[in-house]
């Protein structure tokens, strides 16, 4: 038996086709109006008030930032030491500072490893996993003490809550990659619940035109549309939301029944939070031990879902040698301790009690 991420499920695909159909007969190539429907319906479905689509998740984290600029933000952005490098990137090409900071061990960015927040600086929460950390309401509160902006990178967080809130700071920016619960193959979207905001993003994505004034542009605009294609297959996946995140959990309790009294390692576990079970991490107390894992699972055909994330992010040369480090003495010691079993859109119970199966004959 081989495991392997197949790809994701695309639903209603019928109807996706008949709509891209009509699209095209009514020329609505790029924003059209899927893209509000999509915009209403995921900002509605996380209990925020405004929604922008643009190209990419990267892309939803630097119109965040650039708005920033202009409302006010300085140049110093800190960022967890384990992010996927278009965190980095949307900073950096909106003008920041970066400032790399540490994580606890749950994989979360510990604010305690930020010496100073000055007003107007800029501190980036990753969700990982799906999770947010479980102190994120003292973090807000910090931060805006301080007189900083706290924005959220919640490309993995489609749905995730705490006390039925998704949103925490001035905006979150989503992922609509192939890989995520909810996708469009390439996209993004922003969450905010701030009316002024939302309308200077809406300017940025669209190269900073002043919405007011014909062929006006007053911003530091980006050319960042997401098609009116792309928004209705985002669409018509969204409508699907509970049926993608209950086969994920189904998959995830039985990781958990079976295997949480395993030696080897522990589960990542947030049970006060209500997320999205979009990676199923574990962490083990030695490296060498998740090495002979890995190949322990190759061996028998079954491939691991991937990180979260494989490197710190100043191991990367460019990105180490335009950043300043703070910290990352706890990032280097939990994060090539931890991997992903498989889990993915489509995943059977089947395929759990087989790799159930296989990790129980682990002997390490």
């Amino acid at each position: 038996m081989m495991i392997y991420n197949r790809g994701p499920d695309i639903y209603n695909i019928d109807i996706i086709v008949s709509e891209i159909k009509n699209a095209l007969c009514r020329k609505e190539l790029t924003i059209g109006s899927y893209n509000k429907k999509l915009e209403e319906e995921f900002a509605f479905l996380h209990n925020c008030r405004y929604g922008v689509t643009c190209s990419s998740g990267g892309d939803a984290l630097e119109i965040i930032l650039r708005g920033l600029r202009i409302n006010g933000s300085n140049q110093r952005a800190f960022i967890p030491v384990n992010s996927y490098p278009a965190t980095f990137y949307a900073a950096f090409n909106a003008g920041y500072s970066v400032y790399f900071v540490d994580i606890k061990d749950d994989l979360m960015i510990d604010i305690d490893s930020i010496p100073d927040i000055s007003s107007g600086d800029v501190v980036i929460v990753v969700s990982i996993g799906g999770w947010f950390p479980d102190n994120i309401e003292s973090i807000v509160d910090k931060v805006a003490r301080a007189g900083g902006f706290l924005v959220m990178d919640s490309a993995h967080a489609h749905f995730s809550k705490i006390n039925n809130r998704s949103l925490f700071g001035i905006a979150s920016g989503f992922s609509l990659y192939t890989t995520r619960l909810v996708f469009a193959g390439e996209g993004g979207i922003i969450l905010t619940d701030n009316r002024d905001f939302y309308r200077s993003l809406i300017s940025i994505r669209d190269c900073g035109i002043v919405t007011k004034k014909y062929d006006y542009y007053d911003y530091p605009g980006m050319s960042s549309r997401m098609s009116n294609i792309m928004a209705i297959i985002a669409y018509y996946q969204l409508k699907e939301a509970s049926k993608i995140i209950n086969s994920r959990k189904s998959a995830f309790n039985i990781y958990m029944n079976r295997l949480n009294k395993n030696k080897y390692f522990k589960f990542l576990f947030k049970n006060n939070q209500d997320w999205n079970y979009y990676k199923a991490i574990i962490i083990f107390d030695d490296v060498n031990i998740r090495n002979k894992f890995e190949n322990y699972m190759l061996s028998n055909y079954i491939e691991m879902s991937s990180k979260v994330f494989p490197n710190l992010l100043n191991s990367y040369p460019f990105l180490k040698n335009n950043s300043v480090t703070i910290q990352d003495k706890n990032g280097k010691k939990i994060l090539p301790r931890h991997a992903c079993l498989p889990l993915y859109t489509g995943i059977t119970e089947d395929d759990v009690d087989y790799i159930c199966s296989v990790i129980e004959r682990f002997k390490g």
